[in-house]
């Protein structure tokens, strides 16, 4: 288990704690949208799948960032 230090999020001792033997991260007040929602957890693991499956079939890093422009904007 590990503990992450993201910096000050919403509150300034903000952490999150890893285990990696179950693949599980803590995120506590890390993860928010608006009033704390579940999509905000969905929406970033969307994310980081869309993102794996382009790095995969792009051939340049400026390809992978247009890919990544077009499927989800600028945020």
């Amino acid at each position: 288990m590990g503990i992450i230090e993201p910096g000050h999020t919403d509150s300034p001792d903000t952490m999150s704690l890893y285990v990696p033997s179950v693949d599980l991260v803590v995120a506590g007040d890390v993860v928010y949208n608006q009033c704390h929602s579940p999509s905000a957890i969905q929406d970033t693991k969307c994310y980081l799948q869309d993102f794996d499956r382009l790095q995969q079939t792009t051939a340049s890093d400026e390809e992978l960032f247009n890919q990544m422009t077009r499927a989800w904007g600028t945020l």
